[in-house]
């Protein structure tokens, strides 16, 4: 701006109702230097000196108020990008804790997982454990069953074959046998005896007591073998339900399911 140019007066009025700082500090530098100019020529206390010195008061004054709002403005903004950092800070800081919440959460949630898995396996192995324990025990027992039914069908066959012998070895055998004989002698005897001997009669009565004993020792020897018959077949049925059982099979070979 040149020195010597005299600011014509709307335009120091629209200044110094606001305008920019730099403006009014160069416009303030030139009023200075035609103030001292004014001096020079016309003294301090002419009127043109004073109304350039009051204009230069208001200018310096609103340069300083000018300067004075810059920095509170400049102050305000770092205020305000300070508080929108923290803001975005804040929220960051939320989604942050909202995310390790949720991690921490999933490392829970994982830990029980394991945990349970840790549980269910330790019980999976138990199940096993016990399992194979009683399939041990039922191997053990279908071998003693499977001795039982050996003894059962060795001890059957041998009482078969004792009870089918005994009936042919009776005791009261004998004894038939010769109250047969008697009998048949008896009747030979009978049959040479006329019917006019005293002595048929008592040979008549000795007969029929004779073949009335063979009878009674048929029937007892009868039933007997009757009763034999029926011990020796109860005997082959059992002999033969033990053949025709199924034996048990091996636990081991099919394991059930763990999760049976």
């Amino acid at each position: 701006m040149n020195p010597t140019k005299i600011i014509p007066m709307e335009e120091l009025t629209s200044a110094l109702s606001g305008g920019d700082a730099d403006v009014l500090r160069e416009w303030t530098e030139s009023l200075s230097r035609q103030k001292a100019m004014i001096v020079e020529n016309s003294g301090r206390a002419s009127l043109e000196y004073q109304i350039y010195r009051e204009v230069e008061e208001r200018l310096t004054r609103r340069c300083a108020e000018l300067e004075a709002e810059v920095a509170r403005n400049a102050r305000h903004r770092v205020d305000g990008e300070l508080a929108e950092k923290c803001r975005l800070l804040e929220t960051a800081l939320r989604a942050s804790q909202e995310e390790c919440g949720t991690l921490r959460k999933i490392c829970e949630a994982d830990k029980l997982i394991q945990s349970l898995n840790a549980a269910e396996e330790n019980e999976n192995r138990e199940r096993a454990e016990r399992i194979d324990e009683q399939s041990e025990r039922l191997r053990r027992y279908a071998e003693a069953l499977n001795r039982e039914k050996e003894w059962i069908r060795a001890t059957a066959a041998q009482m078969e074959e004792e009870i089918r012998g005994a009936a042919a070895m009776h005791p009261l055998n004998d004894y038939f046998l010769l109250t047969e004989k008697e009998v048949t002698r008896t009747e030979i005897e009978l049959k040479r005896t006329p019917a006019s001997s005293p002595t048929r009669a008592k040979l008549e009565e000795v007969f029929a007591q004779l073949v009335a004993q063979r009878e009674f020792l048929r029937t007892v020897m009868e039933a007997s073998a009757t009763e034999a018959e029926a011990r020796a077949d109860r005997l082959a049925k059992i002999r033969a339900d033990s053949r025709s059982a199924p034996v048990p099979p091996h636990p081991s070979s099919k394991r059930p399911s763990s999760g049976a």
